[in-house]
């Protein structure tokens, strides 16, 4: 539809198709740059949110840039104001975006020394009061992030939630895993940190990650 219109738009308007498929182009950009980006980091509820924003946005910016284009100064007024709400629109859902609570899960993978040094780490962050730490453990066996959702179509509903004493191989690789709940900003921080500290570095083995509005469970991978 946007090329459709963007085309015989040009083509009555200016009597060329240049114009009309420049916009399209452009349009076409913003209408799918935020579904093709796929960054597993961001939480899920926001991906979606942005993925349903990003058409209205390619139009506006089709629709500007014609009205730019044109030779009528009330046009080109006239254009320019949804151009500039969108703009401030998108920079204050990033706003509220940063500020947003989420639950973070996390698992990591490696020699227990590091693991007790990212350990200290978060609980630093925990102790300024800004994150809270709703579980951690320690264990032997691979781990995985289970969600409310996903709890209560599993079998998990009728056995209730598994509990185990956290295992600390000294001489080996461990799991440590838990969850967190805070603002995404701060969590973004800690996140960021542990991964260009130790995982880039080689430090620990795997670095998984789980943002989500929904409450977070670690949960033992076999089961």
């Amino acid at each position: 539809l946007l090329l459709v219109f963007c085309v015989l738009y040009s083509y009555l308007y200016y009597g060329n198709f240049s114009d009309g498929l420049l916009a399209w182009v452009i349009g076409l950009a913003l209408s799918y740059s935020f579904s093709l980006i796929k960054n597993p980091q961001f939480p899920e509820e926001v991906v979606t949110v942005t993925k349903r924003f990003s058409p209205f946005l390619g139009w506006v910016v089709a629709l500007s840039f014609f009205g730019l284009q044109s030779d009528n100064s009330f046009l080109r007024l006239a254009s320019s104001i949804p151009l500039v709400f969108s703009m401030i629109l998108t920079l204050y859902s990033q706003k509220m975006y940063s500020r947003m609570y989420f639950n973070f899960g996390f698992i990591l993978r490696g020699e227990v020394k590091y693991l007790k040094e990212i350990r200290e780490y978060i609980t630093k962050n925990v102790s300024t009061g800004l994150i809270e730490l709703t579980e951690s453990t320690f264990s032997q066996e691979n781990l995985c992030i289970m969600k409310e959702s996903e709890w209560h179509t599993s079998q998990f509903k009728e056995k209730g939630r598994p509990a185990w004493g956290g295992e600390m191989n000294e001489n080996g690789y461990s799991t440590f895993a838990g969850v967190l709940h805070g603002s995404f900003t701060q969590l973004e921080q800690m996140r960021m940190h542990i991964s260009d500290t130790y995982l880039l570095d080689g430090l620990v083995k795997s670095f998984k990650t789980t943002y989500s509005k929904e409450r977070l469970y670690v949960v033992k991978e076999q089961e």
